[in-house]
């Protein structure tokens, strides 16, 4: 192998490795797009994760409260019933 013909197999092996270099930069500014919305989505997700977990609790509260409300009910029955008796 002589000298030019070295350098026609390296100027081919170069410009191969630029055409796979642009089909991967390709492929990562997809990937990038992709990420970016996996992102966004999972900001999203995390927002209505605490709203629904705030209203949960507040739905507990109030359960709380009723039950409690409910039991006082219950004994303000009885006291009915044994003076009805």
């Amino acid at each position: 192998m002589n000298n030019e013909e070295f350098q026609r197999i390296v100027l081919e092996e170069l410009r191969d490795l630029k055409a796979g270099q642009g089909s991967l930069e390709d492929r990562m500014g997809s990937l990038e797009s992709k990420l970016d919305a996996v992102v966004e989505q999972t900001a999203i997700l995390t927002e209505f994760k605490e709203d629904t977990s705030k209203k949960l609790g507040i739905i507990i509260e109030e359960n709380k409260v009723f039950k409690e409300i409910i039991g006082q009910h219950e004994v303000d029955i009885e006291i009915l019933k044994k003076k009805i008796c």
